[in-house]
């Protein structure tokens, strides 16, 4: 599952694709969700972007979205600090595309 809670706040892992034309995500990828984002990878530009990303889809200020691990790779994991919204696939327990 690329996704784990810790108690209030939410693990989850995420497979990067910098530098892509569309920036959606992109189904699984391994046990980590895949997203393509136009951000290219240099100067943690990449990084910033999925930290924006991820603020917004869990609806909590950037402050509370941390990267544990992964600074250079795009095997990523990242820590949502209490997240207020939480996407569908998250809440069935399973990813889909729809």
């Amino acid at each position: 599952m690329w996704w784990e809670w810790r108690g209030n706040d939410l693990c989850v892992r995420i497979y990067v694709q910098p530098g892509a034309r569309v920036e959606k995500i992109d189904g699984l990828h391994g046990d980590a969700l895949k997203v393509r984002l136009r951000a290219c990878s240099r100067q943690g530009k990449a990084n910033d972007a999925l930290a924006d990303l991820l603020a917004q889809w869990f609806g909590v200020p950037a402050g509370h979205i941390s990267l544990l691990s992964g600074h250079h790779h795009r095997w990523k994991r990242w820590l949502v600090r209490e997240p207020v919204h939480l996407p569908e696939n998250i809440q069935g327990g399973d990813f889909t595309d729809d």
